[in-house]
């Protein structure tokens, strides 16, 4: 993962998931990049998680502002920031281990043990990611458009691959040859779709990287999915539903509780790591809306 100090708070959620439905063998490496500005009591206050929440767990914070200097200072002006750039160093950081799992933050709930995910195959590719199922509905993605592309929430990549091919220097030189700069809504994933051949991709199960949502109250947030034929899941509701069977990690990037999305049943499991955290009264405080208290 890899965000500012702005952004902690909320990426404190994700991790308090990540670490509550880890199974009691899995030790976890939480490798976490800071950018722009971050400080110690930060550090200190997510390092806290693994007392309060599972001990068998440990925080590297490393230093991403490198990726300042190889993306330029307007990339922190950007709607994503640039946590989404830093998040390209994540295999030189992790450097003793072949494989790594990069994610989003604070919109990521981890719904079981990672071990399955990690230790998928990568038959031989850079990375492995989910084929985005929203791609074809924004015009913005046009230029983007192209067989396996994937969405940048969950990625498994080989490391050893990365790091003895330097791909960030390369990444970073490509970046800048097609003058990429303000112009990816996305950027990991606009960056890596058009730099890796769709050959040295492959595709992970939907379960590790869901983006949508049955509400308690019957709403079906992933229904697009499933009824617009631009979808890549056009018609194919079963396979989705099977897929939230064996569920992984949802990733809630088209409802936000914290902006004041109200769905009961994605509600109540924010709320719930929230509370894990101890950060809970101080996330409401700096959240977008008034959240409301949920009694279990």
């Amino acid at each position: 993962m890899s965000f500012n100090n702005d952004y902690y708070l909320l990426s404190s959620v994700s991790i308090a998931s990540l670490l509550k439905n880890s199974a009691p063998t899995s030790f976890i490496h939480l490798h976490i990049i800071a950018v722009d500005g971050w400080v110690y009591p930060t550090m200190k206050k997510l390092n806290s998680l693994k007392y309060k929440i599972n001990n068998n767990s440990e925080f590297i914070f490393h230093n991403g502002e490198q990726s300042l200097k190889d993306f330029g200072e307007d990339s922190k002006k950007e709607v994503k920031g640039i946590g989404e750039y830093a998040r390209l160093l994540a295999p030189y950081f992790a450097n003793d281990t072949d494989r790594i799992i990069i994610t989003d933050s604070a919109d990521i709930f981890f719904e079981k043990d990672l071990l399955e995910l990690y230790n998928s195959p990568l038959d031989d590719k850079f990375l492995k990611g989910i084929e985005d199922p929203y791609t074809p509905f924004f015009p913005t993605y046009i230029f983007f458009q192209k067989e396996k592309y994937f969405n940048g929430g969950v990625l498994l990549v080989d490391a050893k691959k990365w790091r003895d091919l330097d791909l960030y220097h390369d990444i970073v030189t490509f970046y800048k040859a097609f003058e990429y700069k303000n112009k990816l809504p996305t950027p990991i994933q606009d960056i890596l779709n058009n730099f890796f051949p769709s050959v040295s991709v492959g595709n992970l199960p939907l379960r590790y990287n869901f983006q949508g949502y049955i509400d308690g109250n019957g709403i079906n947030t992933y229904e697009m999915l499933y009824k617009k034929d631009c979808s890549k899941y056009y018609n194919k509701k079963k396979k989705l539903i099977k897929e939230e069977k064996k569920l992984v990690i949802r990733h809630s990037n088209k409802f936000k509780v914290y902006y004041g999305d109200k769905f009961d049943n994605l509600f109540k499991d924010w709320t719930y790591y929230a509370k894990k955290t101890g950060f809970y009264k101080e996330i409401c405080e700096k959240a977008s809306y008034s959240m409301l208290e949920i009694v279990y």
